[in-house]
Order: C-alpha cells, then structure tokens, then sequence
C-alpha cells in the first residue's frame, strides 16, 4: 500500500509537469475494484495467496524520461538558470525580477515568449524596478504587461487636478500630459470632465487615460446637467411661489383664484402651474398683482395722510381762531345745502329748522372723531335754525344761518355770527380739476347780513326773506371762494 501510494504521487506530480494525463491515476472507486479482484475473496492476510497482484502497474520508464526531458527543472532565461515551478491547472511559470542593473532587462525577453524544450510557453512572476507589485503573465505578453503596469504607476502617482463645478454648462473634455510612456517616450495623455456624484448631490472630476471613456462620461455629464439645472431652477421657482403664498395666502386684496393657483402649485395639487416656464409666468403675474395692491395701497394711505394733514391744518386754524365748530356743506350742482351742527357726546342729535324734508346724505368726512356727527339737509334761500342737543335733551348749541342760492361754490364752510350779523369762511372747496384745496386762514372774509328792517308803516308786516337781504356789494367771492361763486340780483 506505501508502494502503491508514492507511485500514484508520482504519476500526479509527472501529470502536473506535462500539463496533461499522461499517465493514469485511478480513483477510489477504481482502486476498490482492483483490489477485490486481486484479493480473490481472502477474508484476511492468510488467505492472500498472490500478494503480488495488490501492486499497482509500474510507471513507463520512457514515458517518465520523455515528460521530464520536455519539461525540466531549470531552463536559461536571459542568460540565467532559472527553476520552473509547475502548478496544476497552470502554465509553468518562472520567477525572475528586474532591479537595479537589471531593471530594464525585461525589455529583451523575445516577443514570441519562452517555450520548455516540449513546446508549452512559460509564465514570468516577476518584480519591476517602479512597480510595487509582481507582475504575472505568459511571458510573449510580459513586456506588454509591464509596460503597461509601469504607465499604470505614472497614471497613479499623478496629481489629478481638481476640475470647477460647471455654472453655464459642462465645459469641454480637457486634455493634459500625465507622463511619458516607460518604453517609447511618448506622451502619455490624460483626458478630464466631470462627472455628478448622486451619493453626494455634487460634481465631481473625473479623469481617465481613454478618450472613449471619458467622452462616455462628458455625454452623461452634459445630459444631467440639463436635468439638475432644472430641478435648480424648479427649486428656486417653488420656493418663491411657497414665499409669495406665505405672504399672501390671507390676503383678501389679491384675488381668490390666483391665492388658490398658489397652493396647488406649492403643494403640487392639480390646477396648479407645473413646469418652470408656467412658474416663471405665474410668479411674474402675482408679483405684478402684489405690485398694483402695494401702489394701490401706498396711494390710499399717502391720500389718507394728505386727509389727516388737511384736517388737521383746518382744526388747528379753527381752534386758533376761536370759531364755533358749526359748518355747512354745499354739493356739486346742489339745490339743498347740509349743515354739521356742533360736536355733541355720543348720545345726542340735533335738529334744523325747518328741514329740506327726509332728504338724508353722509356728506363729506370732516372734522369728525368719535363723537355724534350727520349732515343734514336744508334749502338754499330760506332762514334755518339749527340746535344741538346732549343726550339728556340739553340745548348745547345753536346757530342761525341764511345762505341765499348761488352764494357759495362747492365746498365746506364755517359758518358763525356775531354782533354785526352772519359770516362764512371756507374751509375746503373744490378747484377747477376737482381737486380738495384749504385756502390760508388769512382768506377769511365775514359776509355780515342787515339787520332787520323794522315793519312797513302801511302794513305793518317784515318784508319776506329774500337773496336782497344779504349785502354783497362789497365782497369780491371770485376771490374768497377761488372764483366758484357767484352774486345772483332780482
């Protein structure tokens, strides 16, 4: 049996040399087989009669002579004996470095490889002088391999130069020298874009020794930039919109429809603008409207700030000059007048007499706070009394007026007496552009009416109230009214 064991190792080791089965190695089965035949039935050594035939057949002699002349232990390779390693499944295969001296030995090998005396090509594992790794390869191809293992080393010492992120788009494929080729002296090329990295969300360089590839990768680069750049600007374009819904979700001056397109257009719900070009026109067309609310709204208030001045001006001038606070408004093209009559407390009213019947008007906003204040109708031409009452029924005010028709022009008065009789002053009138304008305090003229004249002798009785009562002659109202009223004679 220890015979049988190294022979069938021989065979092994001989096959492994040839790189084929050249001789024949029985397996376990096949042994078994043999074997009981050999034994012939014997149930133990005694009953063994030929012990002989439990040997297995010797090796041919000239078999093994031919395998180990065809692939011996040693061949010469570059002018060296050099051992031959023989692996199972593998090309035999030579160890043989390069360094120093020697370094660039490599480079004679002959192209067409190095062959055992039987014909099979020898394999090289070898280390080369700027390389920190072995080399393998059939040694027809090592030369090859080397070299390009060696460039490879260039391409990996190189600095690589970091590439700008693109703006506008990806710039062109750029090219740069990296080394020279180990063998030729060739220069050795390098060709660079970038490229996005999606685990990062960034652009990256990339480089590559084939222009193929990196024309690959440029392609790809160009095409995603197209698609961040959009997402960039979808990006942007949805945040203005969620900031100008923000502002504007509650705002009762922009219309419904355009405060509802907001919404479904920051949420994504239908109905609202979906591509950056429909975001661009959408974002343009609220901000115009935002635009128009803000003038409108800076108009409204700059126009109630020019209110408040004027009233304010014309309040300041009453008080410094001491008058009542009764005032009388005359419309455009109006047959009745209206007279504010005093400030009361909340509770209260007043009456005129008599009164140009249920003919009722807001009037203008003037002088007024948070105290009881109306307009009331009364008739040109005709003798009003006005009283204003507190909210207990006491008498807080009263004041007589006549205004004949076509006395005064459009606008607000102050209207007072005084021992001379009955005077007006304007305090806001309408221009020739129907613009409101408060004349200067200096402006104030006093229209002073007649006294009464006593009964007629005959017949005993006042003359009727007429335009001839109010003397005129020496008031100049183009002036005092800026040229709106007029004198009307019989």
């Amino acid at each position: 049996m220890t015979a049988n064991r190294a022979l069938l190792a021989r065979a092994r080791d001989l096959n492994t040399r040839a790189g084929q089965s050249v001789f024949s190695v029985p397996n376990r089965d096949e042994l078994t087989k043999l074997f009981v035949v050999a034994l012939g039935g014997a149930r133990g050594i005694a009953e063994i009669h030929n012990i002989s035939a439990l040997h297995l057949p010797s090796l041919d002699d000239r078999m093994i002579e031919r395998v180990l002349s065809e692939n011996p232990d040693t061949i010469i390779v570059l002018g060296r004996q050099i051992a031959v390693e023989y692996r199972s499944g593998y090309n035999p295969r030579v160890r043989l470095d390069f360094r120093g001296e020697e370094s660039r030995n490599w480079l004679q090998l002959p192209d067409t490889g190095i062959q055992l005396p039987g014909g099979r090509e020898v394999a090289m594992y070898s280390a080369v002088e700027g390389y920190s790794y072995y080399i393998e390869a059939a040694s027809s191809q090592f030369k090859v391999k080397a070299r390009e293992c060696l460039n490879q080393g260039l391409w990996d010492n190189w600095r690589k130069p970091e590439l700008p992120v693109p703006t506008d788009s990806i710039p062109p494929i750029m090219e740069m020298e990296y080394g020279r080729c180990v063998v030729t002296e060739v220069s050795l090329v390098a060709y660079g874009t970038v490229n996005y990295d999606s685990w990062y969300g960034s652009w990256k360089s990339y480089w590559s020794r084939s222009r193929a590839e990196t024309e690959q990768v440029y392609a790809q680069a160009c095409a995603k930039f197209l698609e961040v750049k959009e997402k960039a600007v979808r990006d942007a374009l949805k945040k203005r919109v969620g900031e100008l819904y923000s502002a504007h979700s509650y705002n009762r001056e922009m219309p419904e429809e355009m405060r509802t397109r907001l919404y479904n257009t920051y949420y994504g719900y239908s109905g609202g603008a979906t591509t950056a070009a429909e975001m661009e026109a959408f974002i343009a067309e609220v901000e115009a409207a935002v635009a128009t609310i803000s003038e409108q709204k800076a108009e409204a208030e700059r126009k109630q700030r020019e209110a408040e001045t004027r009233r304010e001006q014309v309040n300041t001038a009453l008080s410094n000059m001491g008058y009542g606070e009764a005032h009388i408004w005359v419309p455009v093209d109006g047959k009745v007048a209206y007279i504010l009559a005093g400030k009361t407390s909340k509770m209260g009213g007043f009456e005129i007499t008599p009164d140009a019947g249920d003919t009722t008007y807001d009037g203008p906003y003037c002088f007024g706070d948070s105290k009881y204040r109306r307009w009331v109708p009364f008739k040109f031409g005709v003798r009003s009394q006005a009283r204003d009452y507190s909210s207990r029924g006491n008498l807080q005010s009263e004041v007589t007026l006549f205004v004949p028709s076509g006395l005064l022009a459009t606008g607000v008065y102050g209207v007072g007496s005084d021992d001379e009789g009955q005077y007006f002053f304007p305090v806001i009138y309408n221009n020739a552009e129907d613009a409101e304008v408060i004349p200067e305090v200096s402006a104030i003229r006093k229209i002073r009416v007649p006294k009464e004249p006593k009964a007629s002798a005959k017949s005993g009785t006042v003359p009727p109230n007429s335009d001839d009562t109010v003397d005129l002659s020496k008031v100049d109202l183009s002036k005092l009214f800026g040229g709106g009223a007029t004198i009307r004679r019989r």
